[in-house]
């Protein structure tokens, strides 16, 4: 698997520094100089990273001060609508303990929609899952995902499911790192509803169905995934810049 560029993971210190606290809003950044010998790494790898934060609305460039933590980061740490993360790493970023049960694991042939967002031919097999996490017993997430079986191979159904499908897609080498995703507000389907534990007046609730098409390393799409979070639970942010 092909690793990160230089200043790929400059930028992802220094958003970590910010996420963590070590760089607060309104701190200067360390001039380019500095950051280069802390890291061991040239100053156009550094400059490149930090144009990058610059666009996102992380650092702001201030005449007399340099480059500082901007006020809109703290926007951004909470949850970022940008931000690609898995389930379990948004549930810990929330603050929820969750267990998390398997419903249902097949092996199939590609359905017409699952062979359009896949990219796979028609007739290829498909492995498809269908989880929920629930907190104190009751569900707050339900997840619909289909990875193709030429990508993790049958043998993956021995898998424990209950557990992270992203660990399971690194150990074969096909890593989500990136998504397509579109959200949007809805009730939950009945047929869905259904399913779940616990799910008595679920479909009266808001939820938010999040559609994602992600991508691994070599920029190969590598799962296809339905996923809807209890609508009073989850809370995005997005930072809003006037480009003009």
């Amino acid at each position: 698997m092909s690793r990160p560029s230089v200043p790929t993971m400059i930028r992802r210190q220094i958003e970590q520094d910010i996420r963590d606290g070590v760089l607060k809003p309104g701190q200067p950044i360390p001039t380019e100089a500095e950051l280069g010998a802390a890291l061991g790494v040239g100053r156009s790898s550094v400059r490149e990273a930090l144009k990058v934060l610059e666009r996102k609305g992380l650092i702001d460039v201030q005449p007399g001060r340099g480059r500082v933590v901007s006020e809109l980061s703290s926007g951004w740490i909470e949850s970022p609508i940008t931000s690609f993360r898995s389930v379990s790493e948004l549930l810990v970023a929330s603050g929820y303990v969750t267990t998390c049960q398997v419903l249902n694991t097949s092996v199939g042939i590609v359905s017409p929609e699952e062979m359009r967002v896949l990219g796979i031919e028609e007739g290829s097999s498909v492995i498809r899952l269908e989880r929920t996490h629930l907190l104190e017993g009751a569900p707050i997430v339900f997840m619909q995902e289909t990875v193709p079986v030429a990508l993790i191979g049958t043998e993956s159904l021995n898998e424990d499911w209950s557990k992270s499908l992203v660990a399971v897609m690194a150990k074969r080498g096909h890593k989500p790192v990136a998504s397509r995703a579109g959200m949007k507000a809805v009730h939950l389907p009945k047929e869905l509803a259904n399913k779940l534990p616990a799910a008595k007046g679920f479909g009266k609730e808001p939820w938010l169905e999040i559609t994602e098409t992600n991508l691994d390393s070599f920029g190969q799409i590598c799962l296809f995934s339905k996923v809807y979070l209890k609508g009073d639970l989850f809370t995005f942010t997005f930072i809003r810049t006037d480009d003009n």
